[in-house]
């Protein structure tokens, strides 16, 4: 081959790596289009979050608190910036990990020590009554519930088991102050802590010193008052017994005895007469 062809082609081939390489540099130098890299800062404020699971009537100390940042418009309401805000006030209810903190879920400043007293609401008093050995060891209650108080009372030689107060909180079971963390473990206690206004605790107590007392679990959101006339041992055995109830208890002989039970929610007292 011509020795002159050769370094022809060998310059046109250099001048083809230069062009390349500069067109190649000059293209990386612009961005592609449709992008647009936009330096911004992002502005963030601390809030005080849970870093352990806090059960309700807890005195808080710095090692279950934590920081996590959040944008200002996703700061929860009446949440903290610092711990110190924090650190010393007393839990009313169950703080989940990693849950912001919110005033709401504390008690008052001025409660400085934990226990059932940091979850009494104002105007109420916590009460402890003996109640039924197999609900206790049945794990059914567990504090946070709430229940409906039936006495069972001897009137006049005659027993008699009625609803005598409704939809009160359940403050405590035995010692403890919260479920328990995997959601079944029973609890076997028979002393259980309630939340009663002080007429309602008169006739809990009342009823506790008088006879004996069995709990019924209800719904969180059923809030409707239910009144009853009692049952005695006559109108139990009237139940289900193939005919209609209240043309059997005709036949029965009555016991000429009348009885007056009060009923108390809140401020009103309702008056259940008994034949």
């Amino acid at each position: 081959m011509n020795k002159r062809l050769i370094v022809q082609l060998s310059i046109a081939a250099l001048f083809a790596i230069i062009a390349g390489y500069l067109t190649i540099s000059w293209m990386q130098s612009y961005p592609e289009k449709g992008k647009v890299t936009v330096k911004q800062d992002i502005n963030t404020v601390p809030v005080i979050v849970a870093a352990v699971t806090i059960p309700p009537g807890t005195l808080i100390d710095h090692n279950m608190l934590t920081v996590k940042e959040y944008l200002p418009d996703n700061k929860p309401e009446h949440s903290f910036a610092t711990k110190k805000e924090v650190v010393g006030r007393v839990s009313r209810f169950t703080i989940y990990y990693s849950e912001p903190i919110t005033d709401v879920r504390l008690a008052s400043t001025d409660i400085d020590k934990s226990g059932v007293g940091a979850l009494i609401a104002p105007g109420k008093r916590a009460m402890a009554v003996k109640g039924n050995k197999v609900l206790g060891l049945s794990g059914l209650i567990h504090p946070g519930d709430t229940v409906d108080v039936l006495a069972t009372l001897r009137v006049d030689n005659n027993t008699i088991t009625k609803v005598v107060l409704e939809n009160l909180k359940v403050l405590a079971t035995g010692q403890k102050l919260s479920p328990a963390a995997d959601g079944k473990e029973a609890a076997p206690v028979d002393v259980y802590t309630l939340e009663v206004t002080p007429e309602e605790g008169e006739v809990l107590a009342l009823a506790a010193s008088s006879g004996s007392l069995h709990f019924a679990l209800r719904h969180s959101s059923d809030e409707a008052t239910v009144f009853t006339s009692g049952a005695d041992s006559r109108k139990a055995l009237s139940s289900f017994r193939g005919g209609k109830v209240g043309q059997k208890q005709e036949e029965m002989p009555s016991a000429g005895h009348e009885y007056e039970v009060e009923v108390l929610r809140g401020n009103k007292v309702n008056i259940i007469r008994i034949q």
